[in-house]
């Protein structure tokens, strides 16, 4: 997750809790040592209140963790990997924050089975992560890789022999830099060069996976990348972003449609960004009406029959340039369940100078909010807004697909003190409660992430995991976050 320049550029008490835990080193005494400290600074936490609040959204209610391909697998030049688009962005001098690349990331390619591990021991029963359409095909762009869909098979295997299940995302945004030559999302051949992709995930993968997300973000990639230029490829084009948005919905639809047949008794979703958008004041309803149809709306809209928002963006008219007979209702896709994904509000103000929205997005850090380190407002209320609207807009399955925060995590005698992130979480899970108990259909929720990862071109100066990751060493340490969600989630006969 990283959309920040979006807009505008065991349990407690069971003697089984896992310890400000190292999974290497730690023994004997200062093993002991460091497990008492660490069950002292949690027990400011009341256990008993946080499980009753989960109890309140039922016994079948998910819990998971998530991560995406490129930011944790690392092994990007073996096995016959072909180059992304972000391992090319990476290369350019500027683009990540420290020169820093997703080479090694967290090294999940060869340690997965470590970090499936530890998700059983925290308590979380599902497991998300997305497959690198760089790894399962060719220079060809059609012929199957077969080491790197051998590997993918493993990695299944290993998820359901934990007891996990596996829920897939089919792209997270590390598109084959032979396709962006020749267009990428903005060339109307992707949809072949996509269902392609998704047929070789299907043929391969399918009995192994029962929920499928088609897409990540794509109101992100697009804007970040093809329009910002913040994100890879690094294109800044108004005419080219239109065209990608066009283009992706038409792929998801398309996308959609083939996995229904080659694999008509799995649910099929999309994992969608969302932003809850307030006005400084009520003078700005205009503004925020119009980035709301940008953020939120753009790609929701034309799945579910709507159309594009172009009432409330009218340069969203332009997109019928890019139109062919039947686009209308290629767009159409009835999606078995909506993943959805919030971190932080926007707060937008009115402005002349700003082309098509006529207005611009206040940053938190002038309004005195709670921040995470990327200078993003921590807005737990948005959450329940988001699964509202999602309720209105008809999905009878809902699930939060991600949601987390980053901090400037410091690993301190052993340990990560994430007291932060932990209320975080509780103010969250809140407003998950709130939404059940008011009928909106919300069944599970993902943690974004398990462990510290390459977050875009922020790079790795801000931690997102439960887990951290000493780089240098990969060495993994549960976080008090972790330790938290372990007291919540593992029975004490565990």
């Amino acid at each position: 997750m990283n959309r920040k320049e979006f807009i505008f550029k065991s349990s407690i008490g069971s003697g089984s809790l896992l310890i400000g835990t190292q999974f290497s080193a730690t023994t004997g005494k200062d093993f002991q040592q460091k497990k008492t400290s660490s069950l002292q600074l949690l027990s400011k936490f009341n256990f008993e209140i946080d499980k009753l609040r989960i109890q309140q959204l039922g016994n079948h209610f998910i819990w998971g963790v998530a991560n995406a391909a490129f930011q944790v697998e690392g092994a990007t030049q073996i096995h016959n990997k072909l180059p992304s688009i972000w391992d090319e962005f990476s290369l350019q001098k500027g683009k990540i924050k420290n020169g820093d690349t997703a080479n090694q990331a967290t090294d999940f390619y060869h340690r997965f089975a470590e970090d499936i591990r530890i998700t059983k021991e925290l308590g979380f029963t599902h497991f998300r992560f997305s497959i690198a359409w760089t790894r399962v095909i060719t220079e060809d762009l059609h012929s199957e890789n077969l080491q790197g869909i051998e590997y993918y098979i493993q990695l299944l295997k290993e998820i359901q022999s934990a007891g996990l299940k596996p829920w897939v995302t089919l792209y997270h945004w590390d598109l084959p830099a032979l396709i962006e030559e020749k267009g990428g999302w903005a060339n109307r051949q992707i949809i072949n060069y996509f269902k392609r992709f998704v047929e070789i995930c299907a043929d391969h993968f399918g009995d192994y996976v029962d929920r499928w997300f088609v897409v990540n973000e794509p109101a992100a990639f697009t804007a970040l990348g093809y329009l910002s230029g913040y994100h890879a490829p690094g294109k800044k084009s108004p005419f080219n972003y239109l065209k990608t948005v066009h283009y992706v919905c038409l792929s998801i639809a398309e996308a959609g449609r083939l996995l229904r047949v080659k694999c008509p008794q799995k649910k099929i979703g999309i994992a969608y960004s969302y932003s809850v958008v307030h006005g400084a004041s009520p003078k700005d309803a205009s503004v925020v009406t119009r980035v709301d149809a940008f953020l939120n709306r753009l790609f929701v809209e034309p799945s579910i029959g709507l159309g594009y928002p172009e009432k409330d963006l009218p340069v969203l008219k332009r997109l019928k340039n890019y139109f062919e007979p039947g686009d209308d209702e290629l767009l159409k896709f009835d999606f078995d369940f909506v993943g959805v994904q919030y971190y932080f509000r926007v707060v937008v103000g009115k402005s002349v100078f700003i082309p098509f929205f006529g207005g611009r997005e206040i940053p938190a850090s002038k309004r005195g909010v709670s921040m995470n380190s990327m200078q993003r407002e921590i807005y737990p209320e948005g959450l329940y807004d988001c699964l509202l609207r999602f309720k209105n807009y008809g999905f009878k399955d809902i699930v939060v697909s991600e949601n987390g925060v980053c901090y400037r995590d410091e690993l301190k005698d052993g340990e990560i003190i994430d007291t932060k992130r932990i209320e975080f979480f509780q103010a969250h899970i809140d407003q998950l409660v709130r939404a059940k108990i008011e009928g909106i259909p919300i069944n599970g929720y993902f943690v974004w992430s398990l462990t510290d990862n390459f977050e875009w071109s922020e790079g790795y100066n801000d931690r997102f995991g439960l887990v951290y990751i000493d780089y240098p060493t990969q060495q993994r340490i549960i976080k008090h976050s972790g330790l938290w969600w372990q007291g919540l989630l593992v029975a004490p006969s565990q």
